[in-house]
């Protein structure tokens, strides 16, 4: 926003809309400092001013909330939080600060329900909430129940259904809470007519908190029938969380006959599969290789796998490094090659 100020100040001859902007952001600043100094009900009126302008605007109106919140009116606060949640349901903070005002007004089972939304979409770890005096009193009251007793807390979004054969599809995963660089997932394997085409793992990390985890197993549709994915176990090597199966109904013409099932189908992450592989190498893996590199390697076989699972790890949405494990070969290949830029990093026979 102070970039934003500066940008309009450097300008001859504003327009109406810069000048709205400036004006705002001036009575966002003058609510904020007031707010700091105890003087909720001048923090008030200084957030006022500024959606007298933009009376739309979901910053200010969030701030209002927690203006009016902190002088008392936690009404006028709830009414405020839901009416930019109408607008904005995507507005993490805005929810998380609904339900903490909910819960100081005794509405206990509809703060829950708020706080177990922003749960599922990562906005504060349970850390925070079982450390926030908001929510402390009332962490025995069933209707918190929600909350595991460790900090892992688990969401699965499952594929839209029905699809149709041939269709990819993508099961999503999201884990907060993580201290070790390993994830685990435990799940029977998968029963069902899909094959699965790559894995990937996106860490990420705030500052001062555990890392977020969001996992995307991606597949094809192979024939028709009904998909399990589970039920899961999800850890990391101290903490477990056990998570309810989700199904998936494939469609197909009738006369549309199913591929040919492949090898079994486990639902592993590439932190585990990776263990203390080097940056560039070759290993056994379930009658099969798994190879380690970077996304845009060339990885040399022979004979050639007839089927191959993409395993991908990032940060921040970054690629850090790329597993691939090849299946299903006439013979396990002797020697194995992996270039990188014109330059051979690896050259020889699969590790064991």
């Amino acid at each position: 926003m102070i970039g934003l100020l500066w940008l309009l100040m450097a300008c001859d001859r504003p327009s109406a809309e810069e000048r709205e902007l400036v004006g705002a952001l001036a009575s966002w600043r003058s609510g904020a400092a007031l707010l700091e100094a105890g003087d909720a009900p001048g923090a008030r009126e200084a957030f006022r001013e500024g959606l007298d302008s933009r009376p739309e605007d979901p910053l200010l109106m969030a701030w209002e909330a927690r203006a009016a919140a902190e002088a008392g009116a936690l009404d006028d606060a709830i009414r405020q939080s839901r009416q930019v949640l109408q607008r904005y349901p995507t507005f993490g903070e805005v929810r998380y600060n609904l339900a903490a005002y909910l819960a100081r007004n005794g509405d206990l089972e509809s703060a829950a329900a708020e706080l177990q939304v922003a749960v599922s979409e990562s906005v504060r770890t349970v850390r925070d909430i079982r450390s926030d005096p908001d929510f402390q009193p009332h962490l025995d009251h069933p209707a918190f129940g929600f909350l595991p007793t460790g900090a892992l807390v688990v969401s699965v979004k499952p594929p839209s259904s029905p699809v149709f054969v041939g269709s990819q599809v993508e099961l999503r995963m999201g884990v907060s809470g993580v201290e070790r660089p390993t994830l685990v997932v435990q799940a029977p394997a998968i029963v069902g007519p899909v094959t699965l085409l790559s894995v990937v793992e996106d860490r990420r990390t705030r500052p001062a908190e555990r890392t977020m985890v969001d996992l995307v197993w991606t597949f094809r549709v192979t024939g028709a029938g009904a998909v399990e994915f589970g039920p899961f176990e999800v850890g990391t090597g101290v903490e477990a969380v056990a998570v309810e199966a989700v199904r998936l109904e494939a469609l197909a013409p009738a006369d549309r006959e199913a591929e040919p099932g492949g090898p079994d189908i486990f639902l592993r992450t590439p932190s585990d599969l990776v263990g203390d592989q080097a940056d560039a190498s070759v290993r056994r893996h379930e009658e099969g290789l798994l190879v380690r590199g970077l996304p845009g390697d060339t990885v040399g076989l022979n004979p050639k796998a007839a089927l191959r699972v993409r395993y991908e790890l990032r940060e921040q949405g970054q690629p850090v490094w790329q597993l691939t494990h090849f299946r299903a070969f006439t013979a396990l290949p002797e020697t194995v090659t992996i270039v990188r830029g014109g330059q051979t990093l690896f050259e020889g026979p699969p590790g064991p």
